[in-house]
Protein backbone atom coordinates (compact mmCIF):
# COMPACT_ATOMS: atom_id res chain seq x y z
CA UNK A 1 0.00 0.00 0.00
CA UNK A 2 1.14 3.14 -0.64
CA UNK A 3 1.04 4.95 2.41
CA UNK A 4 1.11 8.34 0.55
CA UNK A 5 -2.24 7.90 -0.87
CA UNK A 6 -3.85 7.14 2.51
CA UNK A 7 -6.10 9.58 4.49
CA UNK A 8 -5.81 8.94 8.39
CA UNK A 9 -9.68 9.93 9.33
CA UNK A 10 -11.44 11.32 12.25
CA UNK A 11 -13.88 9.40 13.90
CA UNK A 12 -16.68 12.31 12.37
CA UNK A 13 -15.31 11.44 9.20
CA UNK A 14 -15.30 7.81 9.74
CA UNK A 15 -18.60 7.92 10.46
CA UNK A 16 -20.21 10.75 8.11
CA UNK A 17 -18.43 8.20 4.96
CA UNK A 18 -20.10 5.15 6.67
CA UNK A 19 -23.51 6.62 7.05
CA UNK A 20 -23.83 7.59 3.01
CA UNK A 21 -22.74 3.43 2.20
CA UNK A 22 -25.59 3.14 4.82
CA UNK A 23 -28.19 5.04 3.01
CA UNK A 24 -27.30 3.47 -0.04
CA UNK A 25 -27.36 0.18 0.87
CA UNK A 26 -30.86 0.29 2.60
CA UNK A 27 -32.30 1.96 -0.89
CA UNK A 28 -30.22 -0.74 -2.98
CA UNK A 29 -31.76 -3.27 -0.33
CA UNK A 30 -35.64 -2.03 -0.51
CA UNK A 31 -35.31 -2.34 -4.60
CA UNK A 32 -33.17 -5.73 -5.18
CA UNK A 33 -33.05 -7.38 -1.74
CA UNK A 34 -35.50 -10.17 -3.68
CA UNK A 35 -33.80 -9.93 -7.28
CA UNK A 36 -30.07 -10.45 -6.35
CA UNK A 37 -28.02 -13.39 -3.93
CA UNK A 38 -28.55 -12.56 -0.68
CA UNK A 39 -25.02 -12.55 -0.32
CA UNK A 40 -24.75 -9.67 -2.04
CA UNK A 41 -25.87 -7.47 0.92
CA UNK A 42 -23.82 -9.12 3.62
CA UNK A 43 -21.19 -8.28 1.34
CA UNK A 44 -21.65 -4.86 0.92
CA UNK A 45 -23.18 -4.18 4.80
CA UNK A 46 -19.00 -5.54 5.13
CA UNK A 47 -17.82 -2.93 3.67
CA UNK A 48 -19.80 -0.36 5.56
CA UNK A 49 -18.72 -2.06 8.78
CA UNK A 50 -15.04 -1.92 7.03
CA UNK A 51 -15.31 2.13 6.55
CA UNK A 52 -16.72 2.40 10.03
CA UNK A 53 -14.03 0.70 12.02
CA UNK A 54 -10.93 1.83 9.50
CA UNK A 55 -9.28 4.97 10.77
CA UNK A 56 -8.16 5.43 6.97
CA UNK A 57 -9.43 5.78 3.76
CA UNK A 58 -7.32 5.05 0.32
CA UNK A 59 -7.51 7.84 -2.34
CA UNK A 60 -8.89 6.95 -5.27
CA UNK A 61 -9.89 8.94 -8.70
CA UNK A 62 -13.11 6.59 -8.97
CA UNK A 63 -14.34 7.86 -5.16
CA UNK A 64 -17.36 10.06 -5.88
CA UNK A 65 -15.46 12.54 -3.51
CA UNK A 66 -13.25 13.19 -6.25
CA UNK A 67 -16.06 14.27 -8.80
CA UNK A 68 -17.83 16.08 -6.25
CA UNK A 69 -14.13 17.89 -5.99
CA UNK A 70 -14.29 18.40 -8.93
CA UNK A 71 -16.89 19.73 -9.57
CA UNK A 72 -16.35 22.27 -6.64
CA UNK A 73 -13.22 22.65 -8.80
CA UNK A 74 -14.64 23.93 -11.38
CA UNK A 75 -17.07 26.38 -9.83
CA UNK A 76 -14.13 27.79 -7.19
CA UNK A 77 -10.98 27.64 -9.32
CA UNK A 78 -9.08 30.03 -7.02
CA UNK A 79 -9.81 27.88 -4.31
CA UNK A 80 -8.81 24.43 -5.62
CA UNK A 81 -5.63 25.83 -7.54
CA UNK A 82 -3.13 22.98 -8.66
CA UNK A 83 -0.24 25.29 -7.57
CA UNK A 84 -0.04 26.51 -4.15
CA UNK A 85 2.33 30.08 -3.85
CA UNK A 86 3.00 30.91 -0.27
CA UNK A 87 2.91 34.56 0.53
CA UNK A 88 4.73 35.50 3.73
CA UNK A 89 3.48 38.46 6.40
CA UNK A 90 5.31 39.60 9.00
CA UNK A 91 4.71 41.97 11.72
CA UNK A 92 4.24 42.26 15.31
CA UNK A 93 0.55 40.64 15.53
CA UNK A 94 -0.04 40.22 19.30
CA UNK A 95 -3.91 40.75 18.77
CA UNK A 96 -4.27 38.02 16.40
CA UNK A 97 -1.82 35.79 18.06
CA UNK A 98 -3.77 36.08 21.46
CA UNK A 99 -7.43 35.78 19.28
CA UNK A 100 -5.54 32.46 18.30
CA UNK A 101 -4.95 31.18 21.49
CA UNK A 102 -8.16 31.99 22.98
CA UNK A 103 -9.93 30.12 20.19
CA UNK A 104 -7.52 27.36 20.30
CA UNK A 105 -8.65 27.04 24.24
CA UNK A 106 -12.14 27.24 23.01
CA UNK A 107 -11.65 24.61 21.03
CA UNK A 108 -9.94 22.00 22.99
CA UNK A 109 -12.76 22.85 25.96
CA UNK A 110 -15.20 21.64 23.42
CA UNK A 111 -13.68 18.82 22.17
CA UNK A 112 -12.78 17.81 25.39
CA UNK A 113 -16.29 17.97 26.31
CA UNK A 114 -17.49 16.15 23.60
CA UNK A 115 -15.12 13.48 24.63
CA UNK A 116 -16.55 12.53 27.74
CA UNK A 117 -20.38 12.64 26.02
CA UNK A 118 -18.80 9.96 23.35
CA UNK A 119 -17.20 7.92 25.82
CA UNK A 120 -19.95 8.24 28.36
CA UNK A 121 -21.99 7.33 25.53
CA UNK A 122 -19.84 3.90 24.44
CA UNK A 123 -19.57 2.87 27.95
CA UNK A 124 -23.44 3.07 28.28
CA UNK A 125 -23.81 0.91 24.83
CA UNK A 126 -21.18 -1.33 25.65
CA UNK A 127 -22.73 -2.50 29.05
CA UNK A 128 -26.22 -2.59 27.46
CA UNK A 129 -24.38 -5.88 25.41
CA UNK A 130 -22.46 -7.05 27.64
CA UNK A 131 -25.54 -7.31 30.44
CA UNK A 132 -27.47 -8.96 27.53
CA UNK A 133 -24.56 -10.94 27.07
CA UNK A 134 -24.07 -12.34 31.25
CA UNK A 135 -28.04 -12.43 31.02
CA UNK A 136 -27.48 -15.29 28.24
CA UNK A 137 -24.63 -16.86 29.79
CA UNK A 138 -26.51 -17.34 32.77
CA UNK A 139 -29.57 -18.89 31.55
CA UNK A 140 -27.54 -21.34 28.94
CA UNK A 141 -24.79 -22.74 31.42
CA UNK A 142 -27.24 -24.90 33.14
CA UNK A 143 -28.54 -27.04 29.34
CA UNK A 144 -27.42 -30.44 29.10
CA UNK A 145 -26.17 -31.90 25.92
CA UNK A 146 -28.27 -33.92 23.66
CA UNK A 147 -26.96 -37.11 22.48
CA UNK A 148 -29.23 -39.72 19.98
CA UNK A 149 -28.82 -41.71 17.05
CA UNK A 150 -30.49 -38.57 14.69
CA UNK A 151 -28.13 -36.61 15.97
CA UNK A 152 -25.05 -38.51 15.58
CA UNK A 153 -25.66 -39.22 11.96
CA UNK A 154 -26.33 -35.20 11.25
CA UNK A 155 -22.98 -34.49 12.80
CA UNK A 156 -20.99 -37.34 10.74
CA UNK A 157 -22.68 -35.24 7.76
CA UNK A 158 -22.10 -31.64 8.64
CA UNK A 159 -18.52 -31.81 10.13
CA UNK A 160 -16.49 -28.96 11.42
CA UNK A 161 -13.10 -27.66 12.92
CA UNK A 162 -14.05 -26.37 16.04
CA UNK A 163 -15.90 -28.24 18.95
CA UNK A 164 -19.81 -28.28 17.85
CA UNK A 165 -21.75 -29.58 20.97
CA UNK A 166 -26.19 -29.48 20.59
CA UNK A 167 -27.63 -28.91 24.08
CA UNK A 168 -31.04 -28.22 24.97
CA UNK A 169 -32.27 -26.31 27.74
CA UNK A 170 -35.89 -25.42 29.14
CA UNK A 171 -35.05 -21.49 29.12
CA UNK A 172 -35.43 -20.90 25.82
CA UNK A 173 -38.85 -21.68 23.71
CA UNK A 174 -37.00 -21.68 19.90
CA UNK A 175 -33.22 -22.65 18.82
CA UNK A 176 -30.63 -20.68 18.67
CA UNK A 177 -27.09 -21.00 18.05
CA UNK A 178 -24.21 -18.76 20.33
CA UNK A 179 -20.50 -19.51 20.47
CA UNK A 180 -17.47 -18.90 17.99
CA UNK A 181 -14.74 -21.23 19.04
CA UNK A 182 -16.96 -23.85 20.97
CA UNK A 183 -20.11 -23.23 19.08
CA UNK A 184 -23.33 -24.70 20.38
CA UNK A 185 -26.82 -24.86 19.09
CA UNK A 186 -29.16 -24.97 21.76
CA UNK A 187 -32.42 -26.37 21.17
CA UNK A 188 -35.84 -26.05 23.41
CA UNK A 189 -36.24 -29.15 26.05
CA UNK A 190 -39.31 -29.87 24.55
CA UNK A 191 -37.92 -30.30 20.92
CA UNK A 192 -39.86 -33.19 19.06
CA UNK A 193 -36.47 -34.99 18.13
CA UNK A 194 -38.55 -37.66 16.64
CA UNK A 195 -39.84 -34.65 13.74
CA UNK A 196 -36.66 -35.35 11.62
CA UNK A 197 -37.77 -33.09 8.84
CA UNK A 198 -38.38 -29.54 10.51
CA UNK A 199 -35.35 -30.71 12.45
CA UNK A 200 -32.78 -31.13 10.09
CA UNK A 201 -33.52 -27.26 8.59
CA UNK A 202 -33.53 -26.28 12.05
CA UNK A 203 -30.10 -27.61 12.57
CA UNK A 204 -29.31 -26.57 9.20
CA UNK A 205 -29.77 -23.26 9.30
CA UNK A 206 -27.95 -22.96 12.76
CA UNK A 207 -25.09 -24.84 11.26
CA UNK A 208 -25.29 -22.63 8.44
CA UNK A 209 -24.45 -19.85 10.86
CA UNK A 210 -21.84 -21.23 13.16
CA UNK A 211 -19.53 -22.24 9.79
CA UNK A 212 -20.30 -18.44 8.48
CA UNK A 213 -18.86 -17.17 11.57
CA UNK A 214 -21.93 -15.30 12.20
CA UNK A 215 -21.34 -15.06 15.53
CA UNK A 216 -18.24 -13.61 15.01
CA UNK A 217 -19.77 -10.93 12.80
CA UNK A 218 -22.23 -9.95 15.33
CA UNK A 219 -19.59 -8.90 17.84
CA UNK A 220 -17.84 -6.49 15.37
CA UNK A 221 -21.33 -4.85 14.68
CA UNK A 222 -21.74 -4.56 18.22
CA UNK A 223 -18.40 -3.09 18.05
CA UNK A 224 -19.34 -0.47 15.33
CA UNK A 225 -22.54 0.04 17.19
CA UNK A 226 -20.88 1.18 20.49
CA UNK A 227 -18.28 3.48 18.69
CA UNK A 228 -20.73 5.20 17.00
CA UNK A 229 -23.74 5.03 19.09
CA UNK A 230 -24.64 8.66 18.41
CA UNK A 231 -25.32 7.87 14.74
CA UNK A 232 -29.09 6.54 14.23
CA UNK A 233 -28.09 5.20 10.90
CA UNK A 234 -25.58 2.81 12.34
CA UNK A 235 -28.01 1.46 14.37
CA UNK A 236 -30.33 0.61 11.15
CA UNK A 237 -27.24 -0.75 9.91
CA UNK A 238 -27.37 -3.07 13.06
CA UNK A 239 -31.32 -4.12 12.33
CA UNK A 240 -30.86 -4.77 9.01
CA UNK A 241 -27.87 -6.32 8.66
CA UNK A 242 -28.78 -9.11 11.61
CA UNK A 243 -31.99 -9.39 9.22
CA UNK A 244 -29.66 -9.97 6.09
CA UNK A 245 -27.91 -12.79 8.19
CA UNK A 246 -31.27 -14.22 8.51
CA UNK A 247 -32.25 -14.11 4.76
CA UNK A 248 -28.90 -15.25 3.62
CA UNK A 249 -29.27 -18.09 5.75
CA UNK A 250 -32.73 -18.99 4.77
CA UNK A 251 -31.52 -18.69 1.05
CA UNK A 252 -28.66 -21.66 1.91
CA UNK A 253 -30.59 -23.77 3.62
CA UNK A 254 -33.42 -23.52 0.37
CA UNK A 255 -30.88 -23.91 -1.82
CA UNK A 256 -29.59 -27.27 -0.08
CA UNK A 257 -32.60 -29.08 0.09
CA UNK A 258 -33.74 -27.63 -2.90
CA UNK A 259 -36.79 -25.22 -4.51
CA UNK A 260 -39.45 -27.74 -3.61
CA UNK A 261 -38.97 -27.40 -0.06
CA UNK A 262 -39.67 -23.92 0.50
CA UNK A 263 -43.06 -24.22 1.76
CA UNK A 264 -42.22 -26.64 4.21
CA UNK A 265 -39.54 -24.54 5.25
CA UNK A 266 -41.89 -21.40 5.15
CA UNK A 267 -44.19 -22.95 7.82
CA UNK A 268 -41.41 -24.50 10.28
CA UNK A 269 -39.82 -21.09 10.14
CA UNK A 270 -43.45 -19.61 11.41
CA UNK A 271 -43.79 -21.95 13.65
CA UNK A 272 -40.71 -21.13 15.51
CA UNK A 273 -41.67 -17.24 15.58
CA UNK A 274 -44.78 -18.47 17.28
CA UNK A 275 -42.23 -19.31 19.94
CA UNK A 276 -40.07 -16.85 20.15
CA UNK A 277 -38.86 -14.84 23.24
CA UNK A 278 -35.88 -12.72 25.23
CA UNK A 279 -33.47 -10.82 23.83
CA UNK A 280 -30.64 -12.50 22.28
CA UNK A 281 -28.47 -9.57 20.82
CA UNK A 282 -25.22 -12.28 20.62
CA UNK A 283 -26.73 -15.41 19.24
CA UNK A 284 -27.58 -16.34 16.10
CA UNK A 285 -31.67 -17.50 17.03
CA UNK A 286 -33.40 -19.18 14.17
CA UNK A 287 -36.30 -16.53 13.56
CA UNK A 288 -36.16 -12.78 13.71
CA UNK A 289 -38.60 -10.35 14.49
CA UNK A 290 -38.79 -9.20 11.05
CA UNK A 291 -40.66 -12.43 9.79
CA UNK A 292 -43.08 -11.42 6.89
CA UNK A 293 -40.09 -10.21 5.25
CA UNK A 294 -38.44 -13.67 5.53
CA UNK A 295 -41.80 -15.51 4.51
CA UNK A 296 -41.57 -13.48 1.30
CA UNK A 297 -37.80 -13.99 0.51
CA UNK A 298 -37.89 -17.52 1.21
CA UNK A 299 -40.79 -18.09 -1.29
CA UNK A 300 -39.52 -15.73 -3.75
CA UNK A 301 -36.19 -17.70 -3.94
CA UNK A 302 -35.01 -18.47 -7.28
CA UNK A 303 -32.06 -20.67 -8.73
CA UNK A 304 -29.13 -17.73 -9.75
CA UNK A 305 -28.91 -16.55 -12.90
CA UNK A 306 -25.35 -15.42 -14.22
CA UNK A 307 -27.12 -12.01 -14.62
CA UNK A 308 -27.71 -11.51 -11.11
CA UNK A 309 -24.46 -12.25 -10.10
CA UNK A 310 -22.95 -9.95 -12.60
CA UNK A 311 -24.92 -7.16 -11.42
CA UNK A 312 -24.13 -7.84 -7.88
CA UNK A 313 -20.73 -7.59 -8.59
CA UNK A 314 -20.70 -4.52 -10.46
CA UNK A 315 -22.97 -3.32 -7.28
CA UNK A 316 -19.57 -4.92 -4.68
CA UNK A 317 -16.92 -2.95 -7.15
CA UNK A 318 -19.24 0.11 -7.38
CA UNK A 319 -19.94 0.83 -3.79
CA UNK A 320 -16.32 -0.23 -2.77
CA UNK A 321 -14.53 1.91 -5.31
CA UNK A 322 -16.75 4.69 -5.13
CA UNK A 323 -18.01 5.61 -1.76
CA UNK A 324 -15.75 3.37 0.55
CA UNK A 325 -13.04 5.29 -0.82
CA UNK A 326 -12.00 8.75 -0.64
CA UNK A 327 -10.99 11.90 -2.83
CA UNK A 328 -8.23 12.16 -4.26
CA UNK A 329 -5.92 15.61 -4.19
CA UNK A 330 -6.99 18.15 -6.49
CA UNK A 331 -4.63 20.62 -4.44
CA UNK A 332 -1.41 20.95 -2.64
CA UNK A 333 -1.25 21.24 0.74
CA UNK A 334 -2.63 24.58 2.09
CA UNK A 335 -0.21 25.20 5.43
CA UNK A 336 -0.32 28.39 7.53
CA UNK A 337 2.32 28.76 9.93
CA UNK A 338 2.90 31.24 13.00
CA UNK A 339 6.83 31.69 14.21
CA UNK A 340 7.37 34.92 16.49
CA UNK A 341 4.64 36.89 15.63
CA UNK A 342 5.41 35.81 11.61
CA UNK A 343 2.50 34.56 9.77
CA UNK A 344 1.94 33.01 6.13
CA UNK A 345 -0.75 32.07 4.13
CA UNK A 346 -1.20 30.80 0.72
CA UNK A 347 -1.96 32.70 -2.18
CA UNK A 348 -5.15 30.67 -3.41
CA UNK A 349 -6.63 31.63 0.35
CA UNK A 350 -7.07 34.98 -0.81
CA UNK A 351 -9.73 35.73 -2.99
CA UNK A 352 -7.89 37.17 -6.19
CA UNK A 353 -9.36 38.53 -9.54
CA UNK A 354 -7.43 38.46 -12.48
CA UNK A 355 -8.79 42.40 -13.39
CA UNK A 356 -8.13 43.32 -9.70
CA UNK A 357 -4.98 43.09 -8.44
CA UNK A 358 -3.55 42.95 -4.97
CA UNK A 359 -3.52 46.52 -3.26
CA UNK A 360 -0.59 47.11 -0.32
CA UNK A 361 -3.65 46.60 2.04
CA UNK A 362 -3.90 43.09 1.24
CA UNK A 363 -0.80 41.55 1.65
CA UNK A 364 2.43 42.89 2.81
CA UNK A 365 5.06 41.33 1.11
CA UNK A 366 8.27 39.80 2.11
CA UNK A 367 12.41 40.20 0.41
CA UNK A 368 14.00 36.85 -0.62
CA UNK A 369 16.03 37.57 2.36
CA UNK A 370 13.35 38.11 4.66
CA UNK A 371 11.42 34.83 3.15
CA UNK A 372 15.04 32.52 3.41
CA UNK A 373 15.80 33.86 7.26
CA UNK A 374 12.05 32.63 8.14
CA UNK A 375 12.68 29.19 5.58
CA UNK A 376 15.93 28.82 7.93
CA UNK A 377 13.64 29.08 11.25
CA UNK A 378 10.68 26.88 9.79
CA UNK A 379 13.20 24.03 8.89
CA UNK A 380 13.37 23.45 12.22
CA UNK A 381 10.14 23.68 13.28
CA UNK A 382 9.15 21.13 11.07
CA UNK A 383 12.16 18.90 12.12
CA UNK A 384 10.74 19.01 15.50
CA UNK A 385 6.95 17.71 13.88
CA UNK A 386 8.26 14.63 12.69
CA UNK A 387 6.00 11.82 14.16
CA UNK A 388 3.21 14.09 15.51
CA UNK A 389 0.13 14.24 13.26
CA UNK A 390 -1.34 17.14 11.24
CA UNK A 391 -4.62 18.00 9.24
CA UNK A 392 -4.83 20.02 5.88
CA UNK A 393 -7.92 20.41 3.22
CA UNK A 394 -5.91 18.63 0.63
CA UNK A 395 -4.40 15.44 2.24
CA UNK A 396 -7.02 15.18 5.38
CA UNK A 397 -5.03 13.87 8.40
CA UNK A 398 -1.56 12.46 7.90
CA UNK A 399 1.45 12.04 10.38
CA UNK A 400 4.33 13.88 9.44
CA UNK A 401 7.23 12.26 8.63
CA UNK A 402 10.92 12.60 6.98
CA UNK A 403 9.69 12.90 3.45
CA UNK A 404 6.53 14.73 4.50
CA UNK A 405 9.09 17.33 5.54
CA UNK A 406 11.18 17.21 2.72
CA UNK A 407 8.43 17.33 0.37
CA UNK A 408 7.30 21.01 1.90
CA UNK A 409 10.26 22.26 2.25
CA UNK A 410 11.14 22.11 -1.66
CA UNK A 411 7.17 23.33 -2.01
CA UNK A 412 8.77 26.52 0.35
CA UNK A 413 12.48 26.37 -1.56
CA UNK A 414 10.56 26.83 -5.10
CA UNK A 415 8.57 30.07 -3.74
CA UNK A 416 11.74 31.25 -2.66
Amino acid sequence: MNWNEVMYMSLLQMSFLGTVIILLIVVLRAVLINRLPKKTFLILWWIALIRLLVPFSIKSVTSIYSLLQSIYSDINPVRTAQTTTFLPIHGNMPEIANGLSEAMVQRTESISILSVIWLAGLLLCFGFFAVSYIKCYREFRFSLPVENDILEAWKEKHPLKRSLSIRQTETIAAPLSYGVIRPVILMPKNTEWKNIYQLRYVLEHEYVHIRRLDMLTKLIMIAAVCIHWFNPLVWVMYILFNRDLELSCDETVVRRFGMDIKSVYATALISMEEKKSGLTPLCNSFSKNAIEERIRAIMKIKKTSKFAVMISAVLVIGVTGGFATSASSLEKNTETAQENGETTVALNEVNIREDEPLSSSDVEWWTAEEYAKWLDEEKEVLQSMIGEKAYTGGDGWFVWTQEKVDETIALYEDNL
